[in-house]
């Protein structure tokens, strides 16, 4: 899609957010399981919502003029971890 819509002047990217507690998934995260699960992340905890706005706010912004085609993961190195 980036590549056909960037001469329309439209870019297309992603948000690729790792662990956030939302109201889907926060009954396992509070379980024991949850918890567990969460110790095994690389930051050791889950991420807040509100820090998913700063890359929204570049990809929405000007000042991603030049950047099509990203998938840009907000994750704390969850998917750069090798299992």
């Amino acid at each position: 899609m980036a590549l056909d819509l960037l001469r329309h002047n439209i870019r297309v990217n992603a948000i690729c957010p790792g662990y956030f507690k939302t109201e889907i998934n926060s009954d396992f995260f509070e379980s024991a399981a949850g918890e567990n699960y969460i110790k095994q992340l690389p930051a050791r905890r889950l991420g807040n919502l509100d820090e998913l706005s700063g890359v929204l706010m570049l990809l929405a912004s000007d000042a991603s003029s030049y950047i099509s085609g990203a998938a840009i993961p907000v994750d704390a190195c969850h998917s750069t971890r090798l299992i």
